[in-house]
């Protein structure tokens, strides 16, 4: 901020992006958020930061942390509130950034439209700048504190996918199965809400939403991704899971080729490479082999569920890996995928499975 000539800044939050991602940047300052929490922060270059949010969240919060003291009820006037805030800092003439106009992951930014007009009418002689990126910069790497929130995650992931293999069986509804992952995560500390997303079928391609009522057959398979988080911070496994019986041949073939994306492109998430030697490492066995990837192999964790990472591997990074093979016609396919912090060395795994299996219900 002071590099910028920054005197405060106006960071959005509220409940929009995935599973409350869009409150991330406001939670970083504040540690206030989830279950859909709507907080706008403003945080003024000296002096405490100001938490202003729902009508039924300024009491509650108030007791359930102690680094913000001054939150306020701002909900439905959000504009109006923000704005008396940076009147009361002496601020109205200066250099506001603001926080969610735009951004690297979400390109629309978070920030709602009529919020920031109303923003410059109550603030005219304000110069009202971008300043997204300060915030996104600060959280490309994590402390020892964060990562251990998102080991913890990784471990609620773990527990969902036990539960998955348990509950998974013929005559089983999909939904049945999805509410045993949810009470996993629930039940052992995790975050409301998780974000889980899956496809059951005989020849599966890509996890698309939410389950069905259907009942699951013999020889289902159950492609998902798993994106548990504890205190806000998320991991992301995927765990392929075929139904009471052994795969089919092509895709315990494609599952293989997932294996060795992996393989390779753990090899390069080290401290100073490019990201793009990166994408390279992680899609050259894929296409080798005759395959496709749809979807990028990896993407960044932090108290977004899809947060942008910047140009090069950093150390103190949570990276969710995730390699995904399906084949030329682009109709059947399949997805592993595990969560990493990068150290000064390379990839730690964060979870505890030792391997990852294409696991059978029986």
């Amino acid at each position: 901020m002071s590099l910028r000539g920054i005197d405060c800044l106006i960071v959005s939050g509220d409940d929009s992006g995935r599973a409350d991602s869009g409150i991330a940047h406001s939670r970083f300052l504040t540690c206030i958020g989830g279950n859909g929490e709507q907080a706008f922060t403003v945080f003024p270059i000296e002096g405490e930061p100001t938490c202003i949010t729902m009508a039924t969240g300024a009491w509650w919060w108030g007791k359930a942390q102690d680094w913000v003291s001054d939150i306020r009820v701002g909900f439905h006037r959000w504009a109006e509130s923000i704005a008396e805030r940076i009147k009361e800092l002496k601020m109205e003439r200066g250099t506001i950034g603001i926080v969610g106009l735009k951004g690297l992951f979400w390109t629309d930014g978070t920030i709602k439209y009529t919020t920031y007009e109303n923003l410059k009418k109550l603030l005219p002689d304000a110069t009202l700048v971008e300043a997204t990126d300060i915030l996104e910069q600060a959280q490309f790497t994590k402390s020892e504190e964060v990562i251990e929130f998102h080991r913890k995650a990784a471990l609620l992931g773990d527990y969902s996918i036990e539960a998955l293999v348990k509950s998974a069986r013929p005559g089983v509804k999909e939904y049945e199965v999805y509410a045993e992952m949810i009470h996993a995560i629930l039940s052992n500390g995790g975050e409301y809400p998780p974000l889980i997303i899956w496809e059951a079928s005989k020849a599966p391609h890509h996890p698309a939403r939410l389950p069905t009522f259907r009942e699951l057959e013999l020889g289902d398979i159950i492609v998902n991704e798993i994106s548990a988080k504890y205190g806000g911070c998320w991991a992301h496994p995927h765990q392929p899971v075929c139904v009471g019986t052994s795969p089919p041949r092509e895709y315990e073939k494609m599952f293989e080729v997932c294996l060795e994306s992996m393989k390779f492109g753990l090899k390069k998430l080290v401290p100073g490479t490019p990201f793009k030697e990166v994408d390279e490492a992680f899609l050259s066995p894929i296409e080798a082999q005759g395959y496709a990837s749809t979807v990028i192999p990896y993407q960044g964790l932090g108290l977004n569920q899809t947060e942008p990472l910047g140009d090069v591997v950093l150390e103190g990074m949570v990276i969710g890996v995730q390699p995904w093979v399906s084949n030329k016609a682009g109709d059947r396919g399949v997805n592993i995928g595990e969560t990493y912090a990068i150290t000064s060395t390379g990839p730690v795994k964060l979870g505890k499975r030792k391997e990852i299996e294409f696991m059978v219900a029986k």
